[in-house]
C-alpha cells in the first residue's frame, strides 16, 4: 500500500514553524560557509589576542620584581602555547586558501 504524502497546508502549525526555523538555520549556516566568516574569525582573534599578549608582555616585564631569569621564563611560558596556537590557525588558514585556488584552477 502506498503512503500518502501529505500536502504543505495540511501540516500543524508546530511543523511548519519547525520547518522554518530549520531553512532559516540552514540558510544562515550557508551563508557563513560561503563567505569563510569562521576562518576570518579565527584568524583575526589570533592576531588580536598576539597584540594583547605582546602588550602583557612588555607590562609584564617592566613591572615586574622579578629576577630576570624567572621573567623571562614566565613570558616563554605563556609565548609557547601562544605560537602553537598561531602556527595552527595559519596553517588552517593557508590550506583551506590553497585548496580554494586549486578548485577555482580546476573549474
Amino acid at each position: 500500500m502506498k503512503t500518502q504524502q501529505r500536502r504543505a497546508e495540511d501540516r500543524g502549525a508546530i511543523a511548519r514553524f519547525i520547518s522554518g526555523i530549520c531553512r532559516g538555520v540552514a540558510g544562515f549556516l550557508d551563508f557563513i560557509d560561503k563567505r569563510q566568516i569562521i576562518r576570518r574569525a579565527a584568524f583575526l582573534w589570533v592576531l588580536w589576542l598576539t597584540g594583547e599578549v605582546a602588550f602583557w608582555t612588555m607590562k609584564f616585564a617592566w613591572e615586574s620584581s622579578r629576577p630576570g631569569m624567572e621573567v623571562a621564563a614566565i613570558i616563554g611560558a605563556v609565548w609557547l602555547p601562544l605560537g602553537a596556537l598561531q602556527g595552527a590557525i595559519f596553517k588552517f588558514y593557508d590550506d583551506k586558501r590553497d585548496k580554494q585556488e586549486d578548485a577555482k584552477d580546476g573549474a
